[in-house]
């Protein structure tokens, strides 16, 4: 049993109450076995202490790792979403060409409006640009919404990290003020 220590304990039977030294032996023998009886009491709490400490570190490294992974997701979706804010606005040019061509072709003065080839095609390809911005817009609602709930999520590790932080301060700092006693108590 390493850095376990065991109390000395004297019955009470051994002690003989008419020798006038006898008190100063009880004394002696109980400032002997206190410290021996806090440092044996004290052993469990410090492993019990010690292992809360390890727990909260592990799981301080957790939500650390957590944070980091979360921020690279962020970012990832940062970035989608600037690439379809852009397809979007790329596809503006197009459809307005395509409906200006539309437009155009429905109002000629003086010559008859004919549904045409080339007019089909033109008001597939304006359904197909606007089907294609609208798809776009739902993917960059639901990229926004995912990149909402992503900051959210990070702003509570980062509260769930700070509180992991000062508790493991506080329990360092129990372990340190622990120890300072036992070291006082041996000195007595």
């Amino acid at each position: 049993m390493h850095g376990i220590a065991t109390a000395i304990i004297i019955p009470a039977s051994t002690v003989r109450k008419s020798s006038p030294q006898q008190p100063s032996e009880k004394q002696s023998t109980t400032r002997l076995s206190k410290p021996l009886m806090i440092w044996s009491s004290e052993t469990p709490h410090r492993v019990r202490l010690r292992k809360r400490i390890h727990e909260v570190q592990m799981a301080k490294d957790e939500l650390e790792w957590q944070q980091r992974n979360t921020k690279r997701e962020i970012n990832v979706l940062q970035d989608d979403i600037r690439g379809l804010k852009q397809a979007i606005t790329d596809k503006d040019k197009p459809l307005e060409v395509v409906e200006t061509r539309a437009e155009n072709r429905s109002y000629r003065p003086r010559v008859e409006l004919c549904r045409d080839e080339p007019h089909d095609g033109l008001l597939n390809e304006r359904n197909e640009l606007q089907g294609t911005v609208a798809s776009l817009i739902d993917q960059h609602n639901i990229a926004e919404d995912a990149l909402a709930q992503l900051n959210q999520t990070l702003e509570r590790l980062d509260n769930d990290w700070s509180i992991k932080g000062s508790s493991l301060e506080l329990d360092e700092r129990c372990m340190t003020k622990r120890q300072k006693l036992l070291l006082v108590s041996h000195k007595v």
